[in-house]
């Protein structure tokens, strides 16, 4: 892991981004870049409320119900048993 050493995070992290990117770009598979002008409570709440509603749309797309899944009450079920 020499390669990351005197990097900091946000380059990493840049880095990653630009290569997954070009990697769906060669391999002809869409993505999507999303960015916010300004990290504030305001934004950050639109982009949960754009993943949410996005969520809710692709699955009927997909014909599930988002509101109703069994293996999401199985895992949420899980994680209050092992908060206990």
């Amino acid at each position: 892991m020499k390669y990351i050493n005197n990097k900091k995070l946000n380059d990493i992290n840049n880095i990653v981004l630009d290569s997954v990117s070009k990697a769906h770009l060669k391999s002809n598979t869409l993505n999507n870049i999303i960015t916010i002008d300004k990290l504030t409570p305001y934004n950050i709440g639109y982009l949960m409320q754009f993943f949410m509603l996005s969520c809710i749309i692709s699955s009927y797309f997909e014909k599930v119900n988002p509101f109703n899944q069994e293996g999401v009450e199985v895992y949420k079920e899980e994680v209050r048993n092992n908060l206990c």
